[in-house]
């Protein structure tokens, strides 16, 4: 989660958004390695569309190698934070699929994840600003805490409910179609430069998503 926030913060959203759709490659990777689910050949021609959207996604309008994007990727920092994020959620997603379908109850899961996720934070924050810092954030903003927790743990209860039932390959490329949306709308809300080539390489991986799903 830090890893992201620190690549959502430095990176353009109309790149990080749709970069989180590579996430079910890793998934088939890591589904296999662990899980035993096989990818079919379909699904692994899938994730080339996923790879030509990535590409397409650090194509700039004034430079023409045909390797920028690739030298974009390896030398920013903040895009090796994403990827990080990107591979650690493909992983969560692995094991969640499992504790919640050979361990615990789904419910059971998501109360001591949060509490875990909630005091990991607390207690970062405490660590690196003071406990006074902490308080006032919290006094500042409780409202906002409150009604962005409720939606993020309704968010992940019907998240898990459906991943308990179904191959974990499908839930999540379908929760990953928003990116579309974020693009769009995050393209104009923050000027961002080439957005229609960044909507097309969302497109494209949306499309990569769904046929993974159709296969």
């Amino acid at each position: 989660m830090l890893y992201l926030a620190r690549a959502v913060k430095h990176l353009e959203i109309t790149v990080t958004a749709p970069m989180t759709n590579i996430t079910p490659a890793f998934i088939l990777l890591f589904a296999f390695i662990f899980l035993k689910e096989t990818p079919t050949l379909a699904q692994i021609g899938c994730i080339m569309l996923l790879i030509a959207g990535a590409y397409l996604l650090e194509i700039r309008p004034h430079k023409h190698s045909t390797f920028q994007p690739i030298v974009e990727m390896i030398r920013s920092k903040y895009m090796h934070y994403l990827l990080g994020a990107i591979i650690a959620f493909a992983l969560l997603a692995v094991f969640e699929k499992h504790f919640v379908t050979n361990l615990v109850q789904p419910l059971t899961y998501i109360f001591f994840f949060w509490i875990f996720i909630s005091m990991n934070f607390v207690f970062l924050h405490w660590y690196r600003y003071g406990l006074s810092e902490v308080r006032q954030e919290i006094g500042k903003g409780l409202k906002w805490y409150v009604i962005g927790g409720i939606f993020s743990v309704l968010a992940s209860i019907t998240y898990l409910i459906a991943l308990s039932h179904t191959p974990v390959t499908l839930v999540i490329p379908l929760r990953r179609s928003t990116t579309l949306f974020t693009t769009l709308i995050g393209g104009r809300m923050f000027k961002e430069s080439n957005n229609h080539m960044k909507i097309a390489a969302c497109i494209i991986m949306i499309l990569g998503v769904y046929l993974i799903i159709g296969t």
